[in-house]
């Protein structure tokens, strides 16, 4: 037989280039001849048959021959391709267990596989470890890098939401995705699994995931989102970047909180109602012990002067930690917020009421409605209040004409304060919820980079579309909204600058018939300020909106806004300090005091973005926690404290005279209740007749005094502001001791006159 085996030269390759090759004739099958063909085979050679012969091939560069009798089947292909990664072969019949290695740091790319010189292989791509031998693949990645392709380049992750394990990207924990649907999500899987196979597949659709995967983006609350591929959300949370709530908890500065018990609900809106009742009673209260030595403050103008500047910062600290919800504050600043909430009249997240009853939940639209429907219902009580008081007082026969007119006048002043008092209050809270509703405050959520099947949320409430026709007929209603908000103050600035314009102009003064009754219902705004800053509270408003509300329009999750805000909050408390437009120096002091914790506050949130692994390990971070815990509390209630500690000086100091000649009566309580050190000498009141005619007339004139005819009634004594003590003359201690003498034994809440330059008259019924 071996003598009709013979060597031919074949063109039968495709680069048409002679091959060498074995021919065999076909004859009767015998032992012999298969164990020649046994033999070429294990010599790297494989069989075609052609018409009456065998030709027996030489395995091609870029193939080997791993032939054995144990592997011995007549389907069997004897000539196997070299991988693509780290393999070629540049040999013809090369019989081997594999193909040669590239050397390290080199691979054979997909498109240009089998390897069939060393020059094939080339570098790995970028991203790889060109250290080790390349396998199957371009080279094993990097750490920290991940693969969508067996033989392309590896990317960095962890810079979009990213983590890598094993050459593959899944999503870090902290961040949310959404896949274009279930079988994209298969695929990639599928190609996770091939690419940890110790052996992978080496197909088209095996090697690569052929699509980009889903965008990552970072959640609100970072413990609400799980990571992985599947990016689950945490309990309580599900939506959009796991940003809504799901039933049974409710939202708290872009937290899910479990909702409490019914019982508890219902205390907290008990408690809240009862604040709001003894306020709005407060407010209607009209106790009118005339004082002409004062500059016409009342008791209740004073006492919301200052509740003013304590609402206005405790409502500028739960804006903050709002709208920068991305940034892990402290837990203890995160309680001074959740109580200060109060402050805010947000009713909804006070005591959230889809707690108690499911199917009342509210998303953002529900929350303006909310707090529009609320204003909206304050105002018309205070319309129909003035109604029926208007209506009693006209039946009224026992009154004169002018009687009815001057009393009617009142009531309409009164009910403008109760009106503008609430506006004011709710009016930062209006303004961020219509803010969070405009097109402005929406994000797109993207599927995949390419920005596919994409969907729009409101930043504030990802359970509301910004597209579609509901959508747009309840923007009818933020539109609304924008305009109260923008009408407000500017009306209010143009009523109180045309009354100024009037008293200029008008030769004495007198302008009794020029808005009185709005004027006086506007009189907190400007009843604490100078006369030339009268305009200041809409500025302090101005800046209120743009630390809590504004950057809701522009964007808010990067560090340049929080040093924005930061610069806002620094140069308006570095302006106030150079005015000083507020009259009173402790209300002065205490407005620059919650200036200074604001920019503190905004500090502490920029030191809070510190990752809390970087910090030394010499350092006691039980201890740092503790003093960072005290330094917050401390600040954030240095505010309030700064009243609290003057209201118990005054205390000490009036039951320290009382003592001396202690009497009872509901004038002397009442003194005790109300700290006359700095409301000015009011025991039970004071109203003047033209306060922003005195303001506008007069700059800071001395403060007047009740304290000598208090101290000479018997039944106190006390010393107001340096400066104000030592006014009495001989005449007037005369007169006290005269009236000791003869008073002995009545009570202290009797009528006394005493003129200390001031023709004043303090009257105390008993």
């Amino acid at each position: 037989m071996i003598h009709s085996i013979w060597h031919s030269f074949l063109l039968r390759n495709p680069l048409e280039s002679y091959e060498e090759a074995i021919k065999v004739p076909l004859t009767t099958t015998s032992f012999e001849e298969e164990i020649l063909i046994v033999v070429l085979n294990r010599l790297g050679f494989r069989k075609r048959t052609h018409s009456n012969y065998n030709i027996f091939l030489p395995c091609p560069l870029g193939t080997f021959s791993n032939y054995t009798l144990l592997t011995l089947e007549p389907s069997m292909e004897i000539c196997i391709d070299c991988p693509p990664g780290g393999f070629y072969s540049d040999s013809l019949a090369f019989v081997s267990k594999g193909c040669k290695k590239c050397p390290n740091g080199s691979y054979v790319a997909y498109d240009k596989k089998p390897g069939k010189s060393v020059s094939d292989c080339k570098s790995c791509p970028h991203g790889t470890e060109t250290d080790y031998f390349a396998g199957y693949r371009a080279c094993p990645c990097l750490e920290g890098h991940y693969r969508t392709h067996l033989f392309e380049e590896c990317r960095k992750c962890g810079e979009d939401g990213l983590v890598c394990h094993d050459e593959y990207a899944s999503l870090k924990p902290g961040y949310w995705w959404e896949w274009r649907n279930d079988s994209y999500k298969r695929r990639y899987q599928d190609f996770i699994k091939n690419l940890n196979a110790s052996l992978p597949a080496l197909d088209e659709n095996s090697v690569q995931y052929p699509y980009a995967l889903p965008t990552p983006y970072r959640c609100q609350v970072l413990e609400s989102c799980e990571g992985g591929l599947d990016s689950l959300c945490a309990d309580g949370y599900e939506g959009p970047i796991c940003a809504v709530c799901s039933s049974g908890y409710y939202k708290q500065f872009h937290s899910c909180k479990k909702c409490p018990s019914k019982s508890w609900i219902v205390g907290q809106l008990s408690l809240v109602a009862a604040i709001l009742l003894m306020t709005f009673t407060l407010l209607t209260r009209k106790r009118k012990t005339k004082l002409g030595m004062d500059h016409g403050h009342n008791l209740i103008d004073t006492f919301l002067s200052k509740l003013k500047i304590l609402i206005g910062f405790y409502q500028v600290t739960y804006g903050l930690l709002d709208v920068f919800s991305y940034i892990s504050w402290p837990g203890s600043l995160k309680g001074v917020a959740k109580y200060s909430e109060v402050l805010q009249l947000n009713l909804l997240h006070i005591a959230p009421a889809h707690c108690l009853f499911p199917e009342l939940r509210a998303n953002a639209f529900g929350d303006l409605f909310v707090i529009l429907s609320f204003t909206a219902t304050a105002t018309a009580a205070s319309g129909v209040f003035y109604g029926i008081r208007k209506r009693i007082i006209l039946q009224n026969k026992s009154l004169e004409d002018e009687e009815k007119l001057a009393k009617i006048s009142e009531i309409k002043g009164v009910v403008y304060k109760n009106v503008f008092f609430v506006l004011y209050v709710t009016y930062l809270s209006t303004f961020s919820k219509t803010a969070s509703v405009l097109q402005l405050a929406c994000r797109k959520v993207c599927r995949d980079k390419n920005e596919k099947l994409c969907n729009e949320y409101l930043k504030a409430d990802y359970s509301v579309k910004c597209q579609g026709s509901t959508y747009n007929h309840l923007l009818i209603v933020a539109y609304i909204s924008t305009a109260y908000i923008l009408t407000l103050p500017v009306a209010s600035f143009i009523a109180l600058w045309k009354h100024r314009r009037a008293i200029s102009t008008t030769a004495d003064g007198d302008v009794s018939d020029v808005g009185t009754e709005l004027v006086e219902g506007l009189r907190f705004l400007f009843e604490n300020y100078k006369p030339h800053t009268w305009y200041w509270e809409l500025i302090e408003m101005s800046r209120r909106v743009v630390l809590t509300s504004g950057l809701i329009l522009v964007g808010h999750e990067s560090r340049s806004y929080i040093g924005l805000a930061w610069v806002v909050a620094g140069v308006y408390g570095i302006h106030f300090s150079w005015m000083k437009p507020i009259q009173d120096p402790f209300e002065n002091r205490l407005m620059t005091t919650s200036l200074a914790v604001t920019v503190v506050n905004l500090g502490i949130g920029a030191v809070s973005k510190i990752p809390a692994e970087n910090i030394s390990d010499a350092v006691d971070k039980d201890m740092d926690a503790l003093t960072m815990k005290i330094l917050i509390l401390g600040a954030n209630t240095l505010v309030i404290g700064l009243l609290v500690v003057q209201y118990y000086v005054y205390v000490y100091q009036y039951l320290k005279e009382w003592r001396k000649n202690p009497r009872w009566s509901f004038s002397c309580c009442l003194a005790l209740v109300l700290p006359l050190n700095d409301l000015q000498g009011e025991i039970r009141g004071m109203v003047g007749k033209n306060m922003l005619k005195a303001q506008l007339q007069t700059v800071m004139m001395g403060k007047p005094s009740i304290s000598a005819c208090a101290k000479e009634s018997g039944a106190m004594s006390f010393n107001l502001s340096r400066g104000e003590v030592g006014r009495d003359d001989a005449n007037t201690a005369e007169f006290h001791e005269v009236h000791l003498k003869k008073n002995k034994h009545q009570q202290c809440h009797q009528t006394i006159k005493c003129d200390l330059g001031t023709q004043t008259e303090v009257t105390m019924p008993s």
